[in-house]
């Protein structure tokens, strides 16, 4: 079922329902915020129909881009802003509730993520392209247990190589074409 990005719509998305196509920006609904922002020099960006976290690692290419010698801090907790750390990239995940404080670093990377889900960075990104999220509309392929499987194996590699080599995933790049 196409979205209203022109991505498809997980089964989940589907059964939350439509999203609200009128909805407000939250920048647009509290227009003192931007007004604060401005006052106090911060400058902010405001893009319809993307998420923070896509904006954040976009910006944050860009900053590498320009500023190769420069270090950037990306204050957020959301999982997917790994995607965004390199040399010049590290994460600030706040202390929220019961989780702790992180500094994620390219150096602390492969322990963070091995450490919480037992996959390297790359098996990582492979799984979230395999097991889907439902948040960021990318649709799952396979069930979560089963993609952390297919990428923990030692014989994975890509999931390129997987399709090609193995019964399942020529079974699912069939499926999925």
């Amino acid at each position: 079922k196409a979205n209203r990005y022109g991505g498809v719509e997980s089964r989940e998305q589907a059964e939350k329902g439509k999203p609200d196509e009128d909805a407000v920006h939250p920048m647009q609904a509290y227009p003192q915020m931007t007004e604060l922002l401005q006052v106090a020099g911060f400058p902010y960006v405001m893009v319809s129909r993307y998420e923070g976290d896509d904006l954040l690692a976009s910006l944050a290419d860009l900053f590498v881009q320009y500023r190769p010698n420069d270090l950037l801090y990306l204050v957020n907790r959301d999982k997917d802003m790994i995607q965004a750390v390199s040399k010049n990239v590290h994460c600030y995940c706040p202390k929220v509730g019961k989780q702790p404080e992180q500094f994620i670093t390219p150096e602390n990377l492969l322990t963070e993520i091995k450490g919480k889900t037992g996959m390297t960075p790359s098996s990582h990104l492979c799984y979230q392209v395999l097991a889907g999220d439902p948040t960021d509309n990318v649709p799952r392929i396979l069930m979560p247990a089963q993609a952390k499987k297919v990428v923990t194996d030692p014989s994975f590699s890509t999931i390129k190589h997987w399709c090609a080599t193995t019964e399942l995933g020529k079974a699912t790049l069939k499926k999925h074409r």
